[in-house]
């Protein structure tokens, strides 16, 4: 009966504490306001805020939460079915809200940590939970990059200022502190792709070099406008107005009135100042115009030590030892043919002194032609010789095994104190003898890296230095009016955005683009260096590098080298269809390297998939001790 006693008793008080409880939250939730619905939302934050709160009551998908930081009570739909109970504590991301309706996503750290840690994130920082703003924080992990307010807000900014561009994109160039802007984004973008390769500018841009030569041919003989169409497709205009520049333009750049000014701008582009001194009796400005590009190009060409010609300069000046009697040899053939054929040549050119004229190898000096009578001839009695041997026929395709270009340098150096029919006659000359592809042919040759001058060239980047100077003078032409073709600036503004991408590149670790001149081809190369280049080194730390060959016929080749000390590791990744082929010659490379003192350990394989270096290398630590950390069983 105690025990019975007891027991009742025991109940009984249990009962009225729970009883009290119960009316205690009643009287509670009955003395909160029962402010409506629109007035709750119109205060909550907006849609992608996350908020906290305890559940007070909970019926199917509805649920009565107060919240911590204001104790509102606020009604709310749940989305999703997830497992909630009331007194229970939790955050939520408002994913809808209108005005009799708020709709919560439960934000879960137990099915999703990574979910959880950017709701957290952007709860920290105080920003929306949008799908933007996660994609960015999610991206900011991924790249193991902090996920604090500023770098947040900075990727906000620059996914705006750049709404077309992969967040990705952004994340590479942040992360590795290169300048975000157009021309990066543009670049890197490229990179991934594998559109980056200069080769293919570097050869466009000599192409249409060439096809503008064509049409200031044109213009001169056929008064044709220049454009960068194919020769013999241009509209005929006045050639004083080519382009727009006008006589009045171009006689203005000519004005000495304006030559400090002019000289100065020119020395700044690292450009001749022979364009500023033409003829100033010309009444022909096309002929100026064509001759002075020659003139500037040669500069170029040149490194800006073109020869000082005069009028008056003998030949033996102008050629050396051999060139001299292969051109002699020569003119003696032709002067031979003229005499033959009964037709005199005017010998003025040769012998200025009357009493010395006659037939040519009836000369002076009592006995047949010497070579000392056109070896100390002046290049203007040379250049008129010539002349006169094209005019008769004598010459009919003036190649560098008849006319050495070295002499036609020497004829454009002293163009601007030739008359208009002098002039007229020269720009023929070289047209015929088709000079515009010796120029664009040697442009070809300093653009692109051989074999044999790979290791000079690059040892210091001397290569890439000498391009972008040269691009630099291109582009001061173009602003001269002497190359005016948007087919020309636009792949020089490419060249020379490339290469600026690639400095920077340089400045997190080794890469070079190779435009490689090969017997019969041209071929793209890219050389990476994997290691940080602001990393110490050890002499005995293991170098990996990856050279990168697009062949025409072999097609994708990946030779990935570990080199440590003398011993090399060596493995070309190949299509299945140049495998072989190559696999069958490996041992022509050991035996030459071992001959040099290495050790060597060399094999093929087979690859088909496409990779992307530059992204593999940004995203990751790039300071590798070992060619696991990288994907080299693949192809560009």
């Amino acid at each position: 009966m105690e025990i019975n006693g007891y027991s009742k008793t025991r109940n009984n008080k249990l009962y009225k504490t729970a009883l009290s409880k119960y009316e205690e939250a009643i009287d509670k939730a009955r003395e909160t306001k029962p402010a409506d619905q629109s007035e709750k939302t119109a205060r909550l934050p907006q849609e992608g805020k996350i908020i906290k709160g305890e559940i007070i009551d909970l019926r199917y998908q509805e649920a009565k939460i107060r919240l911590e930081s204001t104790g509102q009570v606020i009604t709310a739909k749940i989305d999703g079915k997830v497992p909630l109970s009331i007194g229970q504590s939790a955050e939520f991301v408002i994913t809808d809200k209108t005005d009799d309706q708020i709709t919560l996503r439960l934000v879960s750290s137990d099915n999703n940590p990574m979910h959880d840690i950017i709701y957290k994130a952007l709860s920290a920082a105080g920003l929306s939970a949008s799908e933007k703003n996660k994609a960015i924080v999610k991206e900011l992990l991924n790249f193991q990059m902090p996920v604090d307010k500023d770098t947040i807000l900075k990727l906000i900014k620059l996914t705006a200022s750049y709404p077309n561009t992969d967040i990705k994109t952004l994340l590479l160039l942040l992360k590795n502190q290169l300048p975000v802007n157009p021309v990066n984004i543009a670049q890197l973008e490229a990179y991934q792709k594998g559109m980056h390769q200069m080769l293919g500018d570097l050869n466009i841009l000599t192409e249409n070099i060439k096809v503008y030569l064509e049409n200031m041919f044109l213009q001169t003989n056929d008064n044709a406008v220049i454009s960068d169409k194919p020769a013999g497709k241009t509209d005929t205009i006045n050639p004083n107005q080519a382009n727009g520049i006008t006589e009045e333009t171009v006689k203005d750049l000519y004005n000495l009135q304006n030559m400090g000014e002019k000289t100065s701008n020119l020395k700044e582009n690292n450009l001749s100042e022979d364009y500023i001194y033409p003829n100033s009796n010309t009444n022909n400005i096309g002929f100026d115009k064509i001759l002075n590009l020659f003139k500037q190009l040669l500069y170029i060409l040149y490194d800006g030590k073109t020869g000082i010609y005069k009028a008056e300069t003998p030949l033996q000046s102008v050629l050396a030892e051999s060139q001299t009697a292969g051109f002699l040899e020569f003119i003696r053939s032709l002067t031979d043919l003229n005499a033959d054929s009964g037709t005199n040549l005017d010998n003025t050119y040769i012998f200025p002194n009357p009493e010395n004229s006659g037939n040519i190898i009836n000369a002076e000096m009592s006995k047949p032609y010497t070579d000392r009578d056109i070896g100390s001839a002046t290049l203007r009695d040379l250049m008129n010789l010539i002349f006169d041997l094209v005019d008769k026929g004598l010459i009919k395709s003036p190649d560098e095994n008849i006319i050495p270009s070295r002499l036609f340098e020497a004829f454009i150096g002293i163009s601007s104190t030739l008359s208009d029919t002098e002039k007229e006659k020269l720009i023929k000359l070289l047209k015929a003898g088709n000079y515009h592809h010796r120029i664009t042919n040697t442009l070809h040759k300093r653009w692109t890296l051989s074999p044999e001058s790979l290791r000079e060239d690059i040892t210091d980047k001397k290569f890439f230095r000498r391009l972008y100077e040269d691009l630099e003078k291109l582009k001061g032409l173009s602003e001269y009016g002497l190359l005016e073709s948007e087919n020309i600036r636009t792949p020089i503004n490419k060249l020379q955005d490339n290469l600026q991408f690639m400095r920077d590149l340089n400045e997190l670790f080794l890469y070079l683009q190779l435009p490689l001149r090969l017997a019969g081809q041209d071929s793209h190369g890219d050389l990476y260096v994997f290691t940080r280049k602001n990393k110490a080194h050890s002499n005995n730390e293991q170098l990996n590098v990856l050279l990168h060959l697009n062949m025409a016929n072999l097609g994708p080749v990946d030779i990935h080298m570990a080199m440590k000390e003398r011993q090399i590791n060596a493995v070309f990744y190949l299509e299945k269809s140049s495998e072989q082929l190559i696999s069958s010659h490996l041992h022509e490379l050991s035996d030459a390297l071992i001959k040099l003192g290495y050790k060597i350990q060399v094999k093929t394989k087979v690859s088909e998939s496409k990779p992307d270096f530059i992204t593999d290398i940004l995203q990751k630590d790039a300071s590798v001790k070992n060619v696991s950390r990288y994907s080299f069983d693949i192809r560009a």
